[in-house]
């Protein structure tokens, strides 16, 4: 799954800690921020849970509606070398089949991570729209993924309650911003708090 170039972080519970991965898969500050989030789960040899939700049912500031946004993500996008419009042909649209998707992707024992780039990138870098089920097929094969598969499963009832569930995880947790990662309990949201998160986890330990 992930190279293993540290032991295990450990919660106090003696368990392997994970990141819960909120975020939305239109979203650019996720498609910024995709990186640094895989970059510290292999470094920390931490699992990533990935859980797409619809940005439209939480009580959040769209991304399209921040003033600083197009500055900010095209800074951030030089800065990481990554292709990004600065208005997407297809943003903002409706995420719900591609969260499902996404989430459909775990449940058949395929790679999430990839499943939520191909979402991202096709948004912000191929002009995909990945409310269409042929073109959301379509970025999952680009990315080695069988689209058609992940589109049939993504219409089932079952994926549809996993949905909601994810949605119904983050009102409860009282995500503030998104992308999110909830690590030990511990909420940790925004592409800033994702730089961060990533920089203590350089930073050395000091032994009592």
């Amino acid at each position: 799954m992930f190279a293993r170039q540290t032991e295990p972080s450990v919660d106090p519970s003696g368990d392997v800690a994970r990141i819960d991965y909120y975020f939305s898969p239109m979203s650019g500050d996720a498609y910024l921020g995709h990186a640094t989030l895989m970059a510290l789960a292999q470094e920390r040899a931490m699992p990533v849970r990935f859980l797409p939700v619809d940005e439209t049912r939480l009580d959040l500031l769209p991304e399209h509606q921040r003033p600083d946004r197009i500055a900010e993500q095209a800074r951030r996008a030089r800065r990481a070398g990554l292709r990004m419009a600065a208005e997407p042909l297809n943003w903002p649209t409706d995420p719900r089949l591609a969260c499902r998707a996404i989430l459909a992707a775990g449940l058949l024992g395929l790679d999430q991570a990839a499943a939520s780039l191909a979402c991202l990138r096709g948004v912000w870098a191929e002009q995909r729209n990945i409310a269409d089920p042929g073109d959301l097929a379509e970025a999952f094969d680009a990315a080695g993924l069988p689209g058609c598969r992940l589109i049939a499963a993504a219409g089932s009832e079952d994926l549809r309650d996993a949905a909601q569930a994810v949605i119904g995880s983050a009102q409860a947790a009282g995500i503030p911003l998104l992308p999110c990662c909830a690590v030990a309990g511990r909420l940790v949201p925004g592409l800033d708090g994702l730089d961060r998160l990533r920089q203590h986890q350089h930073q050395p330990s000091h032994a009592a």
